[in-house]
């Protein structure tokens, strides 16, 4: 994990249930969205994969905080992180919209794709 996920590793499980594992977690924006869905925050927000689901927190504006969780997804449900070119990410949802997510702060975020 980074250090500034190291850094508010207690805010981001406290939002997780019991026995579930934080594998990592960055600030991101979503850079492209096609068909756009409303469920996700516009601008930054803070993307976690754990053992047992994707989950979003909205984020402070200025420092990227994790505030609460707005939306999470089961791993079965079918949504997948894939890596995408200049350190990207493409987030596929259950509804096979595709949202490409570019780190907050300059640093890759591929390492989260599963």
């Amino acid at each position: 994990m980074n250090a500034w996920a190291q850094r508010h590793r207690e805010a981001l499980e406290s939002a997780l249930e019991d026995g579930e594992t934080l594998h990592g977690a960055e600030r991101v924006v979503a850079a492209k969205r096609r068909r756009p869905d409303r469920r996700l925050p516009r601008g930054g927000f803070v993307i976690g994969v754990t053992d047992r689901r994707i989950v979003i927190w909205r984020s402070s504006t200025w420092l990227s905080r994790p505030l609460d969780v707005v939306r999470s997804w089961s791993l079965h449900e079918g949504v997948t992180l894939s890596a995408a070119p200049l350190g990207r990410l493409h987030l596929l949802l259950p509804d096979r919209s595709v949202v490409t997510l570019r780190p907050f702060g300059g640093r890759s975020v591929r390492h989260l794709a599963r």
